[in-house]
């Protein structure tokens, strides 16, 4: 029995931010702590850029280095709710919650 391959999806580059919209007490949240684990990084921290989720990570062919912790980084969740008059999507509201975040220097391209 034969099985179907499917072709992987291709890697987003690195330097492409992951989210479309920024915070920024994020960024100043995450800045800080990047300054304080990586401090000869620091000047190169861009959230959002080289500073991403695990699976932003992943989608841009890296992996995170055995025994690094994550950043973590309060955030607002957006609440969405199925509007049946215009048949999408919309934001309703945010909730608290955390994001947990990777800099470059704790990632490493797959091999």
């Amino acid at each position: 029995m034969q099985t179907q391959n499917t072709p992987p999806s291709p890697a987003i580059q690195i330097g492409v931010p992951y989210k479309d919209s920024t915070s920024i007490d994020n960024v100043k949240i995450v800045q800080d702590a990047v300054a304080k684990r990586f401090p000869e990084w620091a000047d190169k921290c861009e959230p959002y850029v080289n500073v991403l989720t695990l699976k932003a990570w992943n989608l841009r062919g890296y992996h995170v280095k055995k025994g690094e912790k994550a950043i973590r980084v309060a955030t607002m969740i957006p609440i969405w709710k199925d509007d049946a008059e215009k048949g999408e999507k919309v934001q309703v509201g945010t909730r608290p919650g955390n994001a947990f975040v990777f800099a470059l220097p704790q990632v490493e391209k797959k091999q």
